[in-house]
């Protein structure tokens, strides 16, 4: 397995963007561009790739949003993608909601926890879904993490 990161510039002099693809032996697994989520920094397309190169290894990934035949833990949401929802599976619950901007392209927020125990939220992390389905996919990804004991926190942006 391999992980590659790159950063990207864009037109008129916007901040660069971070992107990263995750390939087993020539077979491309994973790339950034499938799902819309942003990274403020290098650590934070890090910290995602090496997630789902994790999941990877073990055979646990999730796949991308609206893919057939994905793996791993499947979320019951609350409701249909909209502004605000969650999904529990066991002792591990998720929320996602909207914030601010349009549905697909805005700013929106995730977190994942059991309890007290904070494994994911984008307030503590560049890591940010620009839509609905994206902020669902990053909770999926999170939550097989922690259930197949590959989770691994990142630090926070700060």
């Amino acid at each position: 397995m391999a992980v590659e990161l790159w950063e990207t510039a864009r037109l008129k002099g916007r901040s660069l963007r971070w992107a990263f693809r995750v390939t087993v032996e020539d077979a491309l697994v994973f790339e950034s561009a499938w799902v819309a989520v942003r990274y403020a920094a290098r650590i934070d397309a890090e910290w995602l790739a090496g997630t789902i190169d994790r999941l990877v290894s073990r055979r646990l990934f999730v796949g991308c949003p609206g893919h057939p035949g994905q793996a791993g833990p499947i979320l019951c949401w609350s409701s249909n993608i909209g502004t605000d929802h969650g999904a529990t599976i066991g002792d591990i619950h998720c929320h996602v909601e909207h914030m601010f901007g349009p549905l697909r392209g805005g700013n929106w927020y995730c977190q994942v926890h059991r309890g007290a125990e904070r494994f994911f939220h984008t307030a503590d992390m560049g890591v940010q879904p620009r839509s609905g389905n994206a902020a669902w996919w990053v909770c999926e990804v999170v939550v097989g993490a922690v259930q197949a004991g590959v989770w691994k926190s990142m630090t926070p942006v700060g």
